[in-house]
């Protein structure tokens, strides 16, 4: 059969909703499709960085408007859009 995974925070041939975890750094989607909601994250006291990837697929970041964030990309292939 065709390799298909996903875990809380990776997916890999698949489709997903992937949800924040506090002790999570890094959340990817890879060749497949995919929400990453990070909406329930708490607002920082000091800065944190979040590794977010999309490799040959789509993913939508969900980010709560209240938390302040940089946007650093690095892409090939790709569209980004903002709602």
């Amino acid at each position: 059969g065709f390799w298909k995974s996903s875990s809380r925070n990776t997916a890999v041939f698949s489709e997903a909703n992937i949800n924040y975890e506090d002790t999570k750094r890094e959340y990817s989607i890879v060749f497949g499709s995919g929400t990453i909601d990070l909406f329930k994250m708490e607002i920082p006291q000091q800065n944190k960085k979040i590794e977010v990837n999309v490799v040959f697929g789509s993913g939508t970041l969900v980010i709560n408007d209240s938390i302040t964030y940089e946007d650093r990309n690095e892409f090939c292939f790709w569209l980004q859009r903002y709602f």
